[in-house]
């Protein structure tokens, strides 16, 4: 050590200029001021002074490792060499010397800022108060000198932050306020699963604190979410949902209104699950919006929506900048340091597209799981993988600390638009849920626990002693408190929660309940649509189109005639198009979505001289609506949720979520099972969000070819023993259904459905499956008439057949979905079979039934089969066989099952080998039609 060092200021000696900046600085300090003594006196001082320099480096590295963070004193703080003054010479002994540092540095700040000599026992107090007291900062991984400057300018000084006696006692009361309920809660409903927040009661003061220093930096929204742990205290004492309400539903009542309940508007939730909105004005006379997104228990699972949500509202503000719409996610320790959507949605503030200008993330670390202890020292480390993420650990037990750290927290996202973490560590005072005994697998630390003195108390004893309030003072808050909280129980079984406590506030859409699906005609003029042909097939003249494109738009700008065929491709440009003029915002994002994984789309141009973009679709008119195009990081999980949350703010919206590959849409099953497909019924939220999902088998194997449509149907609320009533001015099928589920066969009818998406005055969540080897085929396409006025979604597309036999003389009627569907029809011309009808069916949620029966109708005489490609167990067949059941049964007074033609049951969902799925599909064909009739 010492011979680097020595070594460092004898080169500097000899080639001052040949030195780093800040070390040449750094030496010319020090050797100007020790030039009046001699060389060798000089020489040893300033190895001590570099010695110096590696000790604050190691304090600001390390220093946290041995704060005092924890409020039940359990962790080892083991105090590493390089923190220890042995390490570098020094003991107390030298305390009293003194030390040249830095000096006159410019481009130093904190300690190394202050120049002059330097005494070695300030400097160490100095250190250890800066880094090892009750905030420990994990910064120097941070990848930008000005980002770890900003660290050291806010700790590196003598008193980081006084708060003044009317703060301290506003802490006090916000304490007050959150103990209170907790204990008035323990007492009341006290073997009531409630997963209440003592231990970690600082939480509402250090949340107040971010939300009226945000506030004073023109924040103007903060939108949250959280797990169960606290929610409770959450939403009564920071968004002040009315304590009547959570008491009613403690005392077992719903937080849905009678009416939606008996108009079956859905299941609703558990009270720490649900969400709310609130207006609070900060102390200084600031009016921000709190929102808390309502989530599942599944842990983390809200935070990508929660960020979609942001990026939505930010979109429609025109905040580009993101500094008045912020998102704060609150996470429990084991779930921060185990859950991949942490990463996935850190991810994405590296993405123009998603981010939202950086996240507040708060860990309520109670240092525990459900009942398994952590097996890192920290839970934040997940962090770091970002490198501008700074990370605040802090003792849950000191309330000013904790609101400290929230202010930096704002502060931090506001100078630098990025992440940044606070870790409150505190302690659970009872098990995972109240009812649970913790001392089967703790009982240490709840012995230690048993023993501790609330915050509280602990800091209102404190405020006693420095003057700022009185004991009787402190009582009168308490019993004030805890005296409203009697009188407001009082009434809680008498509470009638209004519908509009929970209903979503949408101008124009129609709430549950109020409205009719009569069916909507989604058809243009001819001179729109000429219009908008004309706008995506023009690339500018100087542009150099990739060759093979060249044709392809060439002939969509040259489209005149209504009897013209219009391919897959061309068919959403429309649709998309149409509703941009229309002035609908269009926002399209998935892995290569830009081209499309099938080379389809190709919404976005590339020159293939300079590189440049050029994007049709941005280029209808002056008046457009914004259209964006993504691609996404390869994260299905972050970014579904992320697009669910999108819809939740800006229903009028067409946002739609294309898989690389259907089945890929496995890897976010936690956000379609918890969000997509039951957020409207739990918690009274719509969602417009369009899922395109690419399926069909065409030898590719198990994982490329299907998008598992069968989980869908299961997930989908239709009764198939129940025929609603489908009265087209009177009927709520569709506003009942939980998902809409449709797999076209015509590009005419995917225009349609991605149109009627917007025009509805409701809206439904879409799983539309493509078919992803038909995009680009040219049995695969529709007349320009069947987009004409007049047009609409058909959800079941009737058998094609010219010149047919008598329809009684019909001997199979084969009902189908998909891309299956071009398969028979080839088998049928080939075979010359024109006593077989083909029906399709392109919608199967909510199940067409009137649809059906009138096109079962038509062939009285004909056997009715099921034909699917995907295996027995899966497709279609163990869902709409009972649905076309009830089907038959209204139409024929026959109570009996169509027969199923397909893949056998299997545990993949398709062979790896082409010769067998060329086999499998063969002998589909042939259990439908039959064996060929042999020719002599």
């Amino acid at each position: 050590f010492n011979r680097r060092r020595t070594h460092s200021y004898e080169m500097w000696l000899a080639a001052r200029k040949a030195s780093h900046t800040s070390k040449s600085c750094s030496f010319h300090n020090r050797h100007r001021s020790y030039s009046k003594i001699n060389d060798q006196s000089a020489m040893h001082i300033s190895i001590d002074s570099m010695k110096l320099l590696a000790l604050i480096k190691s304090y600001q590295s390390r220093g946290h490792e041995v704060a005092d963070l924890d409020p039940l004193d359990m962790r080892q703080r083991l105090v590493p060499s390089e923190l220890q003054l042995e390490t570098y010479g020094f003991s107390e002994k030298d305390f009293d010397r003194e030390f040249y540092l830095v000096g006159d540095d410019p481009i130093a700040v904190g300690f190394l800022s202050q120049g002059g000599p330097r005494r070695l026992g300030d400097l160490y107090e100095q250190l250890k108060r800066a880094y090892c007291g009750r905030i420990g900062v994990e910064y120097m991984h941070l990848a930008e000198r000005a980002l770890c400057n900003w660290i050291r300018e806010r700790f590196e000084r003598e008193h980081p932050r006084i708060f003044a006696p009317d703060e301290k006692r506003a802490i006090l009361r916000r304490l007050i306020d959150s103990s209170q309920l907790e204990r008035f809660l323990a007492i009341r409903y006290g073997a009531t699963k409630r997963f209440g927040l003592e231990g970690s009661e600082t939480l509402l003061p250090g949340l107040k604190a971010f939300i009226d220093r945000s506030a004073d930096l023109g924040v103007e929204s903060v939108t949250f979410g959280m797990a169960h742990r606290g929610r409770l205290n959450v939403l009564a004492n920071l968004f002040r949902k009315p304590l009547e309400a959570i008491f009613h539903e403690f005392e077992g009542g719903s937080h849905l209104h009678d009416a939606a309940e008996l108009i079956g508007m859905g299941s609703g939730d558990v009270k720490y699950h649900l969400g709310t909105s609130y207006t609070r004005t900060t102390p200084s006379g600031k009016d921000i919006q709190l929102t808390l997104v309502a989530n599942p228990s599944h842990l983390e699972a809200v935070n990508p929506v929660v960020l979609g949500k942001v990026k939505a509202q930010q979109i429609r503000d025109h905040d580009s900048t993101g500094s008045r719409h912020i998102p704060l996610l609150l996470h429990g320790d084991a779930a921060m340091a185990g859950q991949g959507s942490i990463y996935e949605t850190m991810e994405l503030i590296n993405h123009s597209g998603f981010s939202t200008g950086g996240t507040v993330h708060v860990v309520l670390n109670n240092q525990i799981g459900f009942t398994t202890l952590p097996s890192t020292p920290y839970c934040t480390q997940v962090a770091k993988s970002a490198r501008r993420t700074p990370i605040f650990h802090v003792n849950g037990a000191d309330p000013e600390a904790v609101a400290f750290a929230m202010e930096l927290a704002a502060e931090w996202r506001h100078e630098f638009r990025w992440d940044v973490v606070v870790d409150i560590i505190g302690y659970r005072k009872y098990g995972h849920s109240e009812i649970d005994d913790p001392k089967f697998t703790q009982p240490l630390m709840y012995k230690k626990i048993e023993s501790c003195i609330p915050t509280v108390q602990l800091y209102a004893d404190q405020l006693i002693r420095e003057g700022v309030t009185t004991e009787l003072e402190y009582k009168s808050m308490t019993d004030e408190i805890h005296k409203r909280f009697i009188e407001i129980g009082q009434n809680g079984k008498q509470y009638v929660p209004q519908l509009t406590d929970w209903s979503s506030e949408w101008d124009g859409v129609i709430p549950y309940g109020q409205k009719v699906s009569v069916p909507r005609e989604t058809g243009m003029a001819m001179s729109k649509l000429m219009g908008i042909f004309s706008s995506i097939g023009s690339i500018p003249s100087s542009f150099d189109l990739h060759p093979f494109l060249q044709r392809q738009f060439k002939r969509r700008s040259q489209f005149n005639d209504s009897n013209q065929d219009v391919d897959w491709a061309t068919a959403e440009m429309l649709a998309l198009g149409s509703l941009l003029l229309s002035g609908t915002h269009v926002r399209v994002t998935g892995q290569d979505v830009e081209r499309g994984t099938f080379g389809q789309r190709h919404a976005v141009l590339h020159d293939q001289t300079t590189g440049e973009k050029y994007i049709p679709l941005e280029h209808l008119s002056e008046n457009q609506a914004r259209f964006d195009i993504i691609n996404s990081p390869l994260s299905e999980f972050a970014i579904l949720g992320f697009e669910h949350g999108y819809t939740l703010h800006h229903p009028n919206a067409l946002v739609i979520w294309e898989a690389q590959f259907g089945d890929f849409v496995n890897n976010a099953q936690v956000i379609i099972d918890q969000f997509i497909s039951s957020s409207e019924h739990k918690w009274n939220r719509q969602s417009g969000l369009v899922l395109l999902l690419p399926h069909g088998y065409d030898g590719n194997g198990p994982e490329h070819s299907s998008a598992r449509i069968e989980r869908f149907l299961q997930l989908a609320n239709s009764d198939p023993d129940v025929i609603p009533d489908l009265d087209d001015e009177t009927s709520l099928q569709t506003q009942s259904s939980n998902l809409q589920i449709a797999f076209c066969t015509t590009p005419a009818n995917y225009f349609h459905i991605l149109r009627r998406q917007i025009h509805r005055k409701f809206r439904k969540p879409l799983i539309l499956l493509t078919p992803k080897n038909l995009f680009k085929k040219s049995v695969c396409v529709s007349p320009l008439r069947e987009f004409l006025e007049k047009t609409k979604f058909e959800k079941v597309l009737p058998d094609v057949q010219e010149n047919v036999m008598s329809l009684t003389q019909i001997s199979k009627a084969v009902i189908c979905t998909g891309k299956i569907y071009y398969d028979l029809l080839e088998e049928r011309n080939r075979r010359g079979d024109t006593d077989v009808a083909l029906i399709r069916i392109e919608q199967l949620v909510p199940f067409p039934f009137k649809e059906i029966e009138d096109e079962i109708s038509k062939y009285p005489s004909a056997e009715v089969i099921w034909c699917q490609e995907e295996p027995k167990n899966m497709g279609c067949w163990f869902w709409i066989g009972h649905h076309l059941k009830s089907a038959l049964k209204a139409q024929c007074g026959k109570d009996f099952m169509p027969r199923y033609c397909g893949r056998p049951a299997s545990a993949a969902p398709a062979t790896g080998s082409k010769r067998r799925h060329d086999e499998e599909q063969a002998q589909i064909l042939i259990d439908v039609f039959g064996p060929e009739k042999k020719t002599e």
